[in-house]
């Protein structure tokens, strides 16, 4: 006849569900806390498993042979994408419906000039922007307020985005002129920056942007005026202090090599720390994700079809 054993589990987080199953005996124990001890076991091989929500399940095998054995068990955070609502910036012009009932003379003027003053429109989940033409200047409007004049002398393209998050800023690209205007204070900071940009979006202080271009990216601090170029990262976040979580893409192959990723297949999410060089992969996917961005620590991605996810667990 067989002696009796106990247990000791220590885990790396609490609140966790062991199962323990052999051919003779099953056990089954909810952990409250880091160390859970499973008493009075009969010394078998088990097939254990442990699980906790937001983390990938532990399988291993073991067979006890002390009269008190300790098991050392490590739980990885499982993130995923998960599907949100989220707006998508959409630029468009205007083009005024039809009306259904019928207009007097003076209505049908009116909608003529709308149309002719009507130059160029972007509309977002909140605010629709809009350029109207007046002689030789080109009006800016928020909705029905005034934000700016711009001096009409070269038709060219017109770009307006708002900047990710903080949209108290816009960023436009009129006659190759680049400007940073703040709604609030009615500051209009032009840029020199000659790279094409693909988005911006808010840094983590008040004040910084990051420019994200087919280059890789640029921090920038407004009140300074001045770019900090970032070769590795081609798009990022700043999600705690010196903690980095960007993409590397499966074709990247030199920052794979660098990073120690040679055998991935799929697009890999990276935490990173370039002060202690403790790096975390988070998630491989092949997803084609285009922008990557956060509100409120929440982090967001963004695929090439305008689908956006958040990702999962980091909190915890």
């Amino acid at each position: 006849m067989h002696s009796l054993i106990n247990i000791q589990f220590k885990s790396n987080v609490s609140d966790y569900n062991i199962e323990m199953n052999s051919t003779q005996k099953k056990y089954k124990q909810t952990c409250s806390e880091t160390i859970c001890m499973i008493e009075n076991i009969s010394p078998f091989e088990y097939n254990i498993t442990v699980k906790k929500d937001g983390y990938k399940t532990l399988k291993y095998k073991f067979k006890p042979s002390n009269n008190t054995t300790i098991q050392n068990i490590s739980l990885e955070k499982d993130y995923k994408l998960q599907p949100v609502e989220l707006f998508s910036q959409k630029e468009a012009i205007i083009i005024l419906e039809d009306q259904e009932k019928e207009l007097t003379p003076l209505e049908i003027i009116e909608i003529i000039k709308a149309k002719k003053t009507i130059f160029y429109t972007v509309k977002t989940e909140e605010n629709t922007y809009i350029f109207k033409k007046n002689v030789n200047w080109l009006e800016l409007f928020q909705n029905d307020k005034f934000l700016w004049n711009f001096n009409d002398s070269t038709k060219s393209e017109i770009k307006l985005i708002e900047v990710f998050w903080n949209k108290n800023y816009l960023f436009l690209e009129l006659w190759k002129n680049k400007y940073l205007f703040q709604i609030q204070s009615w500051e209009n900071k032009k840029i020199i920056f000659e790279i094409p940009i693909q988005y911006i979006k808010a840094g983590n202080w008040n004040g910084e942007f990051i420019f994200v271009t087919n280059k890789g990216s640029f921090l920038y601090n407004s009140h300074k005026n001045t770019f900090l170029y970032n070769a590795f990262f081609s798009d990022y976040i700043i999600f705690q202090k010196n903690t980095y979580v960007w993409i590397i893409y499966s074709n990247e192959t030199k920052k794979k090599e660098k990073f120690n990723l040679g055998d991935k297949k799929e697009n890999t999410i990276l935490q990173y720390n370039p002060e202690t060089k403790k790096q975390t992969i988070l998630l491989e996917t092949s997803k084609n994700i285009t922008k990557i961005f956060k509100k409120n620590w929440e982090i967001y991605f963004q695929d090439n079809d305008n689908n956006h996810f958040s990702l999962t667990h980091l909190q915890e």
